[in-house]
């Protein structure tokens, strides 16, 4: 027991100082250029809807794991969305190619190194649950689809 509550304040102490750069309150400004038809999009605009925002760089092998989760999420939840942009990458095909590997739909974008330094994005994934405009969760590192399930419940009918 001891042994476990060590392992889960080391837990907790990690994802602190993972999430120590990540905004927190009203969502900084993100625009994203969509990949497949080139508009710009303020990504942080969520009008009525819940928003999970997915920070990703096509290289990442835990972006490959855990980007689906987000997806399927979205999928399961009625009036939530996951926005998916691409950082840190040499190529535009880089993040196309990601984006059809994972099977994430249209909701796909180009993000800017002044995206990456306004969300605080210092490994990947990174992502944010925001409703109203705000970011209600951030985390970094794999997340399950109960992790992503649980933050979207929780934002989009208690805070």
């Amino acid at each position: 027991m001891k042994q476990f509550v060590l392992l889960l304040i080391t837990f907790i102490l990690i994802s602190f100082w993972q999430t120590r750069k990540l905004p927190s309150g009203i969502a900084p400004a993100s625009e994203g250029v969509n990949i497949f038809d080139g508009h710009l999009v303020n990504l942080s605009e969520s009008g009525d809807k819940t928003i999970i925002l997915y920070l990703f760089a096509p290289w990442c092998a835990v972006c490959k794991g855990s980007s689906q989760n987000a997806f399927a999420v979205a999928q399961s939840i009625p009036g939530v969305e996951a926005r998916f942009v691409g950082l840190d990458y040499e190529h535009s095909e880089d993040v196309r190619l990601f984006a059809e590997n994972q099977g994430l739909g249209t909701q796909v974008f180009f993000g800017s190194n002044d995206f990456k330094s306004n969300w605080g994005v210092g490994a990947y994934p990174t992502y944010a649950i925001l409703k109203n405009g705000k970011v209600r969760f951030s985390s970094v590192g794999y997340s399950t689809y109960a992790g992503i399930w649980l933050r979207v419940i929780v934002t989009k009918w208690v805070l």
